[in-house]
């Protein structure tokens, strides 16, 4: 009697399919046993052995025709069956590609765009529009994290399998950046109006030590809305210098206020100032030493007669390290360190063999009268900071105001005398007046009085009447259109401050005449000038929304 066969995957091993006829394999579809959509897992899947329910482990990565299994022999030894075999890295539009060339199963179309999503289909779950470009270039970024969680719940993403594959997103940016450059070119055709502003943002990947600038376009809607577009992020081959960066544009240019304050405090101030330079530095040494030792600082100062009722109950912040880039960030980081009491920290300068470091009386006081007058200039930095608002407006009324902050007062100590008088002497090279300033200035009824408009009308020979009729020949063909009339609106915390300097910062006077006979725009700048003080302004463009 003969022995009976002996099938492989139980005796003979995995790999022994010399002797194994078809009818004792099977191909287990991909698409029965996961959560693959594409339509090629109807007719793909993996070589088992019936009886063990086995995976060959010759063809472990191997994807397996099911109809050519099929069509196969059954009784036939599967090593002579014409059964196709592809590799696990194929892409299932070529697995397509056979079934419908070599088995002449056709697609429909229809069928294929349901199983196979593009890329556009992961930005949204509906089109109104043929082309989805407006919904692609909302979401270039996408983040691991809120970014993410917000990107999921906006399209409706319920399950892993309607994400693409980081590599599937990565593949397709080219298209996704010719579709957002397209539909940028389309929208500054139809919406921008002549008149724009450009503003270039230098920045330094510290890690490649490569150097890039970005251009953001910015302009006022039909609506008066303030519209910023990023235009590009170009690798920029030289240092950000004035050298490399004036041959950037050949348009007037206007500074960037938080860059002209950034360097009167950091580069007039303090550098200039050798007893307040050498205490920085100081401070910053304190802070590299004991930055990480806020549990220390915690039980040292619960021993400690604390005049501070917020060092008392133990609420302290960690000490923080300032950023070169930004003159507040030394303000943050000397406040983080005054916060402590002077003893506690000498005492950890002491356990850190760091004794060369400790504070005396006098760097105390003179870190507190530092950071008083260093507060009253972030204000304004944070003010000039936003984004969704217009803010040239500002300029004059916050150069008059960092001005005053520089006059030296009695009680000030011999080193802040020091650094005002070194900062006060680059003042107007940092903030110089121009006629873009002035005019914005002029727009903005709350600030049609200010001194420093008066003295620059003044040396230019011109009254506000006659700059603003010379300005608006250089910038506009039809002028000034209907007359304003009065509004009000809330006022917020900012705004408030705001109308303090234009008060502070203002003098009484007329607007001047320069003749008898008006032209109709004349008459409409006599009237802008007219409506100092006599409505309440929170947001200029709102202004200008309601009376142009």
């Amino acid at each position: 009697m003969a022995k009976p066969k002996t099938l492989a995957g139980s005796n003979n091993g995995p790999d022994d399919l010399e002797s194994i006829k078809n009818c004792d394999l099977v191909v287990k579809l991909t698409k029965s046993s996961t959560k693959a959509k594409s339509l090629a897992w109807s007719y793909f899947g993996s070589l088992h052995f019936k009886e063990t329910d086995k995976p060959v482990g010759s063809k472990k990565n191997k994807y397996m025709c099911n109809v050519c299994f099929k069509e196969s022999d059954q009784f036939r030894l599967f090593n002579e069956s014409d059964i196709k075999a592809f590799s696990t890295n194929i892409s299932t539009t070529s697995l397509l590609n056979h079934v419908e060339k070599d088995h002449k199963i056709s697609f429909s179309s229809k069928s294929v765009e349901e199983s196979t999503k593009s890329l556009h289909d992961y930005f949204a779950t509906e089109r109104t529009v043929p082309s989805s470009n407006k919904t692609v270039v909302k979401f270039i970024l996408i983040l691991d994290g809120q970014g993410l969680r917000d990107f999921l719940e906006k399209y409706k993403v319920s399950a892993v399998d309607d994400l693409p594959h980081r590599t599937s997103i990565s593949r397709a940016l080219t298209t996704v950046y010719t579709d957002c450059k397209s539909w940028l070119v389309d929208h500054i055709r139809s919406n921008c109006p002549a008149t724009v502003a450009v503003t270039f943002d230098g920045w330094s990947d510290k890690y490649r030590r490569r150097n890039y600038v970005t251009l953001t376009l910015h302009y006022v809607n039909k609506f008066y809305e303030l519209i910023n577009l990023t235009l590009s992020t170009s690798h920029f081959p030289d240092r950000h210098q004035a050298k490399a960066t004036c041959n950037l544009g050949s348009y007037e240019n206007i500074s960037c206020v938080g860059h002209a304050l950034h360097n009167l405090v950091n580069v007039d101030g303090f550098r200039q100032t050798e007893s307040l330079n050498g205490l920085v530095k100081k401070v910053k040494n304190i802070v590299k030493a004991l930055r990480y030792r806020t549990d220390e600082f915690e039980k040292l100062t619960k021993d400690q007669v604390c005049e501070n009722d917020k060092m008392k109950a133990g609420c302290h912040t960690s000490l923080k390290m300032d950023v070169e880039t930004r003159w507040y960030s030394v303000l943050i980081m000397m406040e983080s360190l005054i916060a402590y009491n002077k003893n506690v920290i000498n005492v950890m300068l002491l356990n850190t063999e760091n004794s060369h470091l400790a504070l005396v009386n006098n760097d105390v006081l003179l870190l507190k009268e530092l950071v008083a007058l260093l507060k009253q200039f972030q204000r304004i930095t944070a003010i000039f900071s936003g984004e969704q608002y217009a803010t040239l407006n500002y300029y004059t009324v916050f150069r008059s105001e960092i001005y005053s902050l520089l006059e030296s007062e009695p009680q000030d100590s011999l080193e802040i005398k020091m650094m005002k008088a070194n900062m006060m002497a680059k003042f107007d090279h940092r903030f110089p007046l121009s006629d873009i300033v002035v005019l914005a200035s002029l727009l903005d009824p709350r600030f049609q009085n200010l001194l420093d408009i008066k003295n620059y009308l003044q040396s230019n020979k011109l009254t506000a009447v006659d700059f603003l009729v010379k300005c608006a020949g250089d910038i506009f063909s039809d002028g000034i259109s209907s007359s304003p009339n009065t509004s009000s609106g809330s006022t917020s915390k900012s705004e408030s401050f705001i109308d303090e300097l234009a008060e502070k910062h203002s003098t009484l006077g007329s607007v001047g005449r320069t003749s008898t006979s008006q032209t109709a725009l004349e008459r409409e700048c006599y009237l802008l000038l007219s409506m100092h003080n006599k409505i309440k302004i929170t947001n200029v463009l709102t202004f200008w929304k309601d009376h142009a």
